[in-house]
């Protein structure tokens, strides 16, 4: 595509951005995919109010007092790629870690800064975090040099797919959780919907997530009120290839499990139309949307989009829902302190 029809398509995509908000996430993240460039991200993470507290804060000490991370996974690794720090290192309890390198930045154990009075360390893990954070004051870290950051980012997490104030509860929603994985999306639409709801599908094609999303279903949704599907999502009825890694899971040409592929539209029951589709589903958002075109066309549903799972998705998807049906509002907001977890909020006008 030449850079003249790449900046129409940017305008006419911007231009149902409804706020500014969403206006400022849709270029940073445009700018990121085009780039790289992690400032872009950052530029959306510091000003989410509750991140925005802690970085004025982490700002105001001392720069020359060494900044370290408290774990070295996957949590640690994105904010070492993504907040603009001169990171001193890792922290981590695995004691086989200690003495290397990851990221361009050594892995110490807590021992190796025990009294160091002037290090500043931020704790960004989703477990145990109040634990750690005690366990840092105990061996000498100043208290006001500990930015714990996990309630923040366990908090975003929590409200993503139901926050926006624009989204509308409807009488006898049909809510269909594309990526159910554990089933906390369902949970969290049945607080958002206050139990008024005709009836949910969950999707989820690793079969191991399934049978743990089916058994924290047990106790808080009826048999009949809840379909499962243990399908991939597609573009059409059908086989492909996924790799099983959790809430990882995702379709792909080298995965070692063949299972069976539909789209939304053929599975659904009883005359049910989707009122609220949600999609989380590593990458296979576009096929999807092509898959339930025509209830997008003819229905109009609200619709919740990961958007940050492929570079391209910034703009294709929000591009690809308009082609559709162009009867929409846009919407983008983001839900964690790394580059991944923003959603695109499409609703009926």
């Amino acid at each position: 595509m030449d850079t003249n029809n790449l900046i129409k398509e940017i305008n006419e995509v911007y231009k149902f951005f409804e706020d500014e908000l969403s206006q400022k996430i849709f270029c940073n993240r445009l700018l990121y995919s085009l780039t790289g460039d992690v400032k872009n991200i950052y530029r959306i993470i510091k000003d989410i109010p509750q991140i925005k507290s802690v970085i004025e804060k982490l700002d105001k000490i001392n720069s020359e007092s060494p900044k370290y991370i408290y774990g070295a996974g996957i949590r640690g690794q994105a904010l070492k790629k993504i907040w603009s720090y001169n990171w001193e290192s890792f922290i981590d309890k695995n004691e086989n870690l200690a003495g290397k390198e990851i990221d361009g930045i050594s892995v110490i154990s807590c021992k190796d800064i025990k009294n160091r009075e002037e290090a500043v360390v931020v704790v960004p893990n989703r477990f145990f975090a109040n634990e750690i954070v005690e366990n840092l004051i105990s061996i000498g870290i100043k208290k006001e040099h500990i930015f714990n950051i996990s309630d923040v980012w366990n908090e975003l997490i929590q409200k993503q797919y139901f926050d926006l104030p624009e989204l509308v509860h409807s009488n006898d929603e049909v809510f269909v959780d594309d990526g159910g994985f554990d089933g906390t999306s369902t949970i969290q639409f049945l607080r958002w919907s206050g139990d008024n709801f005709k009836r949910v599908y969950i999707w989820e094609p690793d079969q191991e997530n399934m049978k743990k999303c089916m058994t924290n279903m047990e106790t808080v949704i009826t048999k009949e009120k809840c379909i499962f599907v243990n399908k991939a999502s597609w573009n059409a009825k059908g086989t492909i290839s996924l790799i099983e890694n959790g809430v990882l899971s995702c379709a792909d040409k080298n995965g070692t499990k063949v299972i069976e592929s539909s789209t939304i539209e053929h599975e659904l029951q009883n005359s049910d139309i989707p009122t609220f589709i949600k999609m989380d589903i590593e990458g296979a958002e576009s096929k999807t949307l092509y898959g339930c075109r025509e209830l997008i066309k003819n229905y109009c549903p609200k619709l919740a989009v990961s958007v940050y799972h492929r570079p391209e998705d910034i703009l294709n998807l929000p591009k690809l829902i308009l082609t559709f049906n162009s009867n929409y509002k846009l919407y983008l907001r983001h839900y964690s302190c790394a580059d991944w977890d923003t959603v695109l909020y499409a609703l009926p006008r």
